[in-house]
């Protein structure tokens, strides 16, 4: 059955096959293989010689098997930080779903002209890490159809020629430094770009942050979360009335929130009219993790002021989340 194989797609992980042996298990098996799409992750032994091991396995997809016969290349990026110890090896053009693109990184590969082989329509989940500064070996990379992104902002400048399109963006996760003008303004950027944005989750949200939401303007947006185990701001009471007259405050469905206290839940269910969903951390609730089991103080409370169409329950695993449906 193997051997009238045309065409394979393979992805592994930590599985080191150098070109050698991938072109044994080619000749011997798969006579027939017209189409090889590979991605490998893989383990790098001797961090203080990255770039030789990676030299080596490059060097094995160089036989003429691969280069003549087959006019198969490979591109292996890695990261020059001696905490990485892994690379990725891919086949050209990229065709797979998921992109990991971090800067620094560097890139060699077996085509001679790289630029003709840069661009990654396939992808639709891109993760991105790009320091401020940092040398990037992909520059002439682009992305066109991403659909979902990650994001630590800020970026280097250089994310809006390798991401120039955002029509297609339906989800968005930032991971945001607080004290950073350069990062609030990249993410009222993509905010702008992205027509389609559904669903956004801000790792971190400063008052800044909180401006670039109040005036920022999605016409999709549906799903906010905004709170993450770990960053302590809270929303107030001006900021949740002020969050639901926003534009995206009247269009969201599902909302993730941290507040100062109880009485901004009803601020905001009151306030969001399609709102069926929200996740809420209330800084006053006085519950702990020993005495969850007991009467719940805050759930009582929320009860008798919120329509009995609401179901309230806490969360079973996150005991500090209050998780309320909305009908």
């Amino acid at each position: 059955m193997m051997s009238n194989l045309c065409q394979l797609k393979v992805q592994i992980r930590y599985i080191n096959i150098n070109g050698f042996s991938w072109e044994q298990i080619i000749r011997d098996h798969l006579h027939k293989l017209k189409v090889f799409q590979l991605k490998m992750e893989i383990k790098i032994h001797d961090i203080n010689n990255k770039e030789g091991e990676v030299d080596a396995l490059i060097d094995s997809f160089r036989s003429q098997f691969w280069l003549e016969e087959h006019s198969w290349f490979v591109r292996c990026d890695w990261m020059p930080d001696k905490q990485y110890t892994y690379a990725i090896l891919y086949t050209l053009p990229y065709v797979f779903n998921s992109f990991d693109f971090n800067v620094p990184i560097l890139s060699k590969s077996t085509y001679s002209h790289n630029t003709n082989h840069q661009s990654f329509n396939y992808v639709r989940n891109l993760h991105c890490n790009m320091v401020l500064t940092g040398e990037l070996n992909l520059c002439h990379a682009q992305f066109h159809n991403i659909h979902y992104m990650s994001i630590k902002l800020p970026a280097n400048d250089q994310f809006w020629s390798i991401v120039p399109r955002l029509e297609q963006l339906t989800s968005l996760n930032v991971l945001l430094d607080n004290g950073s003008d350069i990062g609030q303004s990249q993410l009222q950027s993509l905010l702008n770009r992205a027509p389609c944005l559904r669903s956004l989750r801000i790792k971190s949200c400063s008052s800044s942050t909180q401006q670039v939401l109040l005036t920022g303007k999605s016409r999709n947006l549906s799903i906010l979360r905004l709170f993450s185990q770990g960053y302590s701001l809270c929303f107030d009471n001006q900021a949740c009335a002020a969050l639901s007259a926003s534009s995206l405050g009247m269009q969201c469905e599902v909302l993730q929130i941290k507040v100062n206290y109880r009485a901004d839940v009803i601020t905001l269910i009151n306030g969001m009219a399609k709102l069926r969903a929200l996740y809420v951390y209330c800084c006053d609730d006085k519950i702990n993790e020993k005495l969850k089991a007991t009467n719940d103080e805050l759930i009582e409370w929320l009860q008798q002021r919120l329509p009995s169409t609401c179901t309230i329950i806490r969360d079973e695993h996150l005991f500090y989340i209050i998780n309320i449906w909305i009908r």
